[in-house]
Order: C-alpha cells, then structure tokens, then sequence
C-alpha cells in the first residue's frame, strides 16, 4: 500500500467554503480519506485556509516490476460547483532484485 498526502487551499471568494474531493480514473484499488471512500468533503475551510487529505493506493501482489497506476483526483467546489480542480497521482512499482547465494557442499567420493 502507498500513501499520498494531498493538501487543498481556499483560494475562493467566500468566507468559507467546502470541497467534494472524488476519484477519478484509476486501477489499483484506491480510497480517500481513513476509511478509503471513493469520494469525501473536505471542509469547510476559511477564506485561504488549507487541510489536508490521505489517498491510499494498494499495488496488487502480482504487480511487476516497472508497473504503474494514475489516480486521478477531481476537487469541486460546493460554493460554485463550475470551480474545480484535478490532480494526478502516478505509483510506479519497483520490485527488488534479491540474488540468494546457497552453499554448496562437495563431499569427495
């Protein structure tokens, strides 16, 4: 599992407003917030004040090697819902290469 921290900011023109944060296209198994929704509110939040949000990301067992996944993240205004932005997370796999060595016992005949 891989875990993104995501940070929003008020940039509005309201005193105060809320934002609807929902996944857009992904593959892995993603979630937002603690109990890994596919969408979550986020606020409301003051004028310039910012929160943060967590998205997991877990990469499938069978995952090789050089894979990889893009969550996209849509946040939508509940003050002007024509106000949104996107952001993309990429996971890339990385498997490590572990080289075993076993001894090897000769016995002379």
């Amino acid at each position: 599992m891989y875990t993104y921290t995501v940070m929003i900011t008020n940039t509005s023109n309201f005193a105060s407003d809320s934002f609807n944060v929902t996944l857009g296209a992904y593959v892995y198994v993603t979630g937002l917030g603690a109990s890994e929704d596919l969408s979550i509110v986020v606020g409301p939040l003051a004028m310039g004040a910012s929160a943060t949000f967590v998205v997991t990301v877990h990469i499938p067992a069978d995952a090789l090697d050089g894979d990889h996944d893009t969550a996209q993240i849509i946040v939508t205004s509940a003050g002007d819902p024509n106000e949104t932005a996107l952001t993309n997370l990429t996971t890339n796999v990385f498997v490590p290469i572990f080289n075993v060595y076993l001894p090897l016992i000769w016995r002379a005949p």
